[in-house]
């Protein structure tokens, strides 16, 4: 009896947690949307056409310390299908690590990938053959500036099994990712030629031999959505053609595991220990650096061209636009672009104002509605919105605390 008691406590107590939480985020995407809206024409435009835009987002307030966080989501995420391009290096860099520390590997020792394969472009082979590069460097460049070749050789160390398989583990589910960035199509793409990694000073080599995913294995988890058919024309060998680019059996990154993703680094403790990075401490922190720091942190043509790599070069959201009442505010972020679709996902501090909040992002920009021909309105739209509806979320938090 007295147990039976305890058990309807014990569920009581969690179904009353669970109300009063749903309530907390009804309670804050209202209160949220009824600040923004009225503030600007661009962000009421984007708003008011869901059909064109797909703008979805997921916003997080932050509260409390790192080691015990206080976290409140309102999220407005659809399942809606979008190409998360790049916004995939960051999972990609966070496996690398997690590898590098079971292995006990450190990140400045070096990765050179070999080049059996036939398709596609072999830069990242060729470079990481012909020069020392480091696992750090490469995941400075990665997060910095948005490096392929860099992501492409991670590809090959990790293998497509390991990367989805880890993913998975961690509890994020959604995801799947069995595709480099060198051209090479399916089935190819589930290849991984052999790896070396040579510890400094070459104290030690280890040797990594080829590797190939099952087709089946990958297939198991796709089935054909008609949603993912976007545009009335897309362009294909440098011609136009009737009909839609079929993105089926392509990369998929939901913004929920986007924004999990972040907050799994970012707030840890959030999180059940098997669900964390499993990653070493100062790993972590050199990666959080990393999503902080603009083109000029890396050296060489990075820090000396300023026109083709301005600080905000990567960073859309409150960045963007470059307005001198932001220029105190720190973000930690990636973001992905391609096929008109912008993605960024970022942890915001004003530390100003005391300001913390997380927000995951995606917009589709494709205004002639032709998919691959490169016609984007990135910089009309794209970047001014995220960077304004960022600002608009500090104001929100500085209203509150008023």
């Amino acid at each position: 009896m007295i147990l039976k008691k305890i058990i309807l406590w014990i569920l009581t107590s969690i179904s009353i947690l669970f109300s009063c939480l749903h309530a907390q985020e009804l309670d804050l995407k209202t209160d949220l949307m009824n600040y923004i809206l009225g503030k600007d024409s661009l962000i009421d435009a984007v708003l008011s056409q869901p059909e064109r835009y797909h703008f979805q987002f997921i916003y997080t307030q932050v509260h409390g310390n790192e080691e015990h966080p206080q976290l409140l989501t309102a999220d407005f995420s659809t399942n809606s299908y979008f190409y998360p391009a790049s916004i995939v290096k960051l999972p990609v860099a966070l496996v690398v690590l997690e590898k590098l520390a079971a292995d006990s590997i450190p990140t400045n020792a070096f990765l050179s990938v070999r080049n059996d394969q036939n398709c596609g472009h072999t830069k990242y082979s060729k470079i990481t053959q012909s020069q020392n590069i480091s696992f750090q460097e490469m995941i400075n460049h990665l997060m910095i500036v948005s490096n392929n070749d860099y992501y492409n050789a991670f590809y090959h160390y990790i293998t497509p099994k390991v990367l989805n398989d880890t993913l998975i583990n961690r509890g994020i589910y959604s995801t799947k990712i069995y595709k480099s960035f060198t051209g090479c199509e399916f089935p190819e793409n589930l290849y991984c030629n052999p790896t070396q990694v040579r510890f400094p000073n070459n104290k030690k080599v280890i040797n990594q031999s080829s590797s190939r995913l099952e087709e089946a294995e990958m297939m198991s988890r796709y089935y054909y959505d008609s949603t993912k058919l976007f545009g009335l024309k897309h362009e294909w060998e440098q011609k136009i053609i009737e009909g839609p680019y079929d993105f089926n059996y392509n990369i998929e990154y939901p913004l929920k595991d986007i924004h999990s993703t972040l907050t799994r680094l970012i707030f840890p403790t959030s999180y059940l220990s098997n669900e964390r990075w499993k990653i070493r401490g100062q790993d972590r922190l050199n990666l959080i650096k990393a999503m902080s720091s603009c083109p000029s942190f890396l050296k060489g043509k990075f820090s000396k061209d300023k026109k083709h790599y301005p600080d905000n070069l990567y960073k859309y959201i409150v960045l963007g636009d470059n307005n001198p009442n932001y220029n105190n505010i720190l973000t930690y972020s990636k973001i992905g672009i391609s096929h008109g679709f912008v993605t960024e996902t970022a942890y915001v501090h004003d530390i100003s104002h005391n300001i913390r909040y997380l927000l995951s992002a995606n917009i589709y920009v494709n205004n002639n509605k032709i998919v691959n021909d490169g016609i984007y309105e990135y910089e009309e739209t794209a970047r001014p919105f995220l960077a304004k509806f960022g600002q608009l979320l500090i104001e929100y938090e500085k209203s509150k605390k008023r």
